[in-house]
């Protein structure tokens, strides 16, 4: 238990209760074992209830939850950050949405923390049965939100932004054997695409460290902007303007407060070869974008998608383009609130 010196498993988070930003807190030198559970893709609890089994408190449901309260646990925080849907396979998918936020703090402060912390393992990766579990993987080896988030909260550059006090700060982390010098570019915005303030700020990160590259007092960054409604979209160049990849979102209200509006995404379809490729597009922001065909795996999924910046995901499936067009689109603006 100690955070001091070896390697640390801290459950305060998860059978402790505490809220997710004692991550930020909690910071040992090696975090080999923590966790949050949610529940797997609805394909995967058809395959061992019927329907009238889909509700979080059914016996036949729990069968698979081996935590004695688990169900109840994961309620309780959704009640924090998130709307809780009545609905069986929205509660689903918000809980999706919930352990992918809950385990990226940890990922991100314990990152931001290196040369203090220098290793990360959560738990778990796999589940042996189809479970309501830690996983982010599930037994069919189909990817929860957490899977997505791991992947990209582990890139070799990260860019992550935290709160102190009423200061945003916005932190640069690389795994680079050699130096990044270019542009922290960094923009707040309204749902609806509008720029409200912009700037780029000169960025250096050396080879393997961590660096604070921007700070602000939240008040003189949003003066009449409505914190529900608007958000930091930071960005991270290289000098010759070619992107890194890293990029970070910062909302100023948790997701049950934001002022969402249903967003009309437009879905563009096309093959190249054997590789099919969706384009999506909003003219409002599609927050938590959740893609479902059965049989299809995502390239991206639980994202956002940003007014008037197209994004494009990866199709690996056996279906034909007719069958790919039956596929599913839910965002964290149709879960009634």
């Amino acid at each position: 238990e100690s955070l001091n010196r070896g390697d640390s498993h801290y459950w305060g988070v998860w059978h402790g209760q505490e809220p997710f930003h004692v991550f930020e807190e909690k910071l040992p030198r090696f975090s080999s074992e923590f966790g949050f559970q949610a529940f797997p893709p609805m394909e995967t609890i058809e395959t061992f209830t019927a329907p009238e089994d889909r509700d979080i408190l059914d016996p036949t449901l729990l069968v698979h939850q081996k935590h004695p309260i688990g169900n109840e646990i994961i309620a309780s925080y959704m009640a924090r950050s998130y709307p809780v849907p009545e609905g069986f396979e929205d509660f689903v998918y918000v809980s999706q949405l919930l352990q992918a936020r809950g385990m990226r703090t940890a990922f991100e402060a314990q990152r931001r923390a290196r040369p203090r912390t220098m290793g990360t393992l959560y738990w778990q990766l796999n589940d042996t049965w189809p479970a309501i579990s830690w996983s982010s993987r599930d037994y069919f080896g189909r990817w929860k939100a957490l899977h997505y988030t791991a992947r990209d909260a582990f890139a070799p550059i990260l860019l992550s932004s935290t709160l102190r006090g009423d200061t945003l700060e916005v932190w640069g982390v690389s795994d680079l054997a050699e130096a990044v010098s270019g542009t922290l570019f960094l923009e707040l915005m309204d749902f609806n695409g509008t720029s409200l303030w912009q700037a780029p700020i000169p960025a250096d990160l050396p080879p393997g460290e961590s660096r604070r590259l921007w700070a602000v007092p939240v008040p003189s960054l949003l003066a009449d902007a409505d914190p529900e409604r608007s958000l930091l979209r930071a960005e991270l160049q290289v000098a010759n303007g070619q992107e890194l990849g890293a990029s970070a979102l910062h909302y100023f209200r948790p997701p049950k407060d934001l002022a969402l509006e249903s967003p009309a995404i437009e879905l563009d379809i096309q093959q190249e070869g054997e590789a099919i490729f969706l384009t999506l597009s909003t003219e409002t922001l599609a927050k938590d974008v959740y893609l479902s065909l059965d049989g299809a795996h995502f390239s991206e999924n639980f994202f956002d998608l940003l007014p008037g910046r197209p994004l494009s995901v990866l199709v690996e499936t056996e279906k034909t383009l007719e069958e790919i067009q039956g596929l599913e689109i839910k965002t964290l603006a149709d879960v009634p609130r």
